[in-house]
């Protein structure tokens, strides 16, 4: 142990890029406080191996020991989904606060979006849950900050992931070359009768680039979601030509190589969250196709338009279209990257013991 701070961390694990580097930045710019991965697969956190102030704790473990720690951090982007009729994880995250909070311990929650959700009282039952027991929400966007600014507490700041831009080296960029980042849309209930119309449009975009001398590099953010499934579907389809000059970036739990090898691209096609902000952060042109409103109300918070096309609309669009307006998105961040470090305002104030107790 390097100090006395020990900080229950609960995150979505799942192998996944986005997910991952929160907490890359997370245990990186927190390299003296000790946290313990609530209720995880340690066999699913390799990513973080590298790291010494990385443990793990199950749900009844930390019920035994909850006096020893001293705040409960919850970190994410898509972390609060209703999904059906039910409160998704509400109640682990109302025990685990409830037995912090009887010990005047303290409650975070950084870089989340709200929603999707269909019930009003999903929305309802979390603002009394940020109203009572957390001490600082901080979430990325303007859209999910409105549904609680009455909620004193609750704060917005761009993406955690704009602070990778202060480590990126100026990558070298291929001349010429492409990424897709694609995703098995499919597993999106709501999305799976457009699958055939994107596979097809991916088809003709990667085409495209071939016979513009394009080197084409299709990425994967999740295995275990099937991205890496689809691309090969995509590089053994019969309708590809020149298909062994197609490259695969796949993640593999090197974060750090996978970053080098991402910000090297010149143009991005970008469907996964992180894909466009990634690109933004490595001064990529981009095209950004929407899968959910999150990704919508990111670049609705951009200071700079960018075109961009859901996928229920694909379709209609021209890869002519398409590629021209990748040309001309280009957007300045480093508004977003100085303003995104607000998400750990409150957090760093409480490591550094500086912080009062007002609410």
């Amino acid at each position: 142990m390097k100090n006395n701070k020990k900080i229950i961390l609960r995150a979505y694990i799942n192998n996944n890029l986005g997910d991952d580097l929160f907490l890359k930045i997370l245990f990186e710019r927190y390299s003296n406080t000790n946290f313990f991965l609530l209720d995880v697969n340690k066999e699913d956190c390799k990513a973080f191996d590298m790291y010494n102030n990385v443990y793990y704790i199950s749900m009844r473990d930390f019920i035994k020991k909850h006096r020893e720690f001293d705040g409960y951090v919850d970190i994410g982007g898509s972390i609060f989904i209703q999904q059906g009729k039910g409160l998704g994880g509400f109640k682990k995250r109302l025990l685990t606060s409830l037995l912090l909070k009887y010990q005047r311990k303290k409650t975070f929650i950084l870089g989340a979006n709200f929603g999707p959700y269909n019930k009003k009282y999903f929305q309802w039952v979390y603002k009394l849950y940020f109203k009572y027991l957390v001490e600082d929400v901080c979430f990325r966007d303007k859209k999910s900050y409105s549904l609680f600014n009455t909620v004193k507490g609750v704060r917005y700041a761009p993406d955690i992931v704009f602070q990778l831009a202060e480590k990126s080296t100026s990558n070298k960029k291929i001349k010429n070359s492409l990424g897709i980042s694609i995703m098995d849309i499919a597993r999106i209930s709501e999305l799976e009768r457009y699958k055939e119309d994107y596979l097809n449009k991916m088809i003709s975009l990667i085409n495209y680039a071939l016979g513009e001398g394009w080197q084409v590099h299709l990425i994967s953010f999740c295995n275990n979601q099937g991205d890496n499934e689809v691309i090969y579907d995509l590089v053994s389809h019969p309708d590809i030509k020149s298909k062994e000059k197609v490259k695969i970036l796949e993640y593999d739990n090197n974060i750090d190589k996978f970053l080098e090898k991402y910000g090297e691209l010149e143009n991005v096609v970008s469907l996964r969250f992180h894909s466009l902000i990634l690109s933004l952060i490595y001064n990529q042109s981009i095209f950004p196709l929407t899968y959910s409103n999150k990704t919508i109300n990111v670049i609705e918070d951009l200071d700079y338009p960018v075109k961009f096309s859901r996928i229920q609309d694909i379709k209609n669009k021209s890869i002519k279209f398409l590629v021209e307006e990748m040309k001309e998105n280009k957007v300045n961040v480093n508004k977003l990257v100085e303003d995104s470090k607000k998400q750990f305002q409150m957090f760093d104030l409480f490591i550094k013991d500086n912080y009062e107790h007002k609410r």
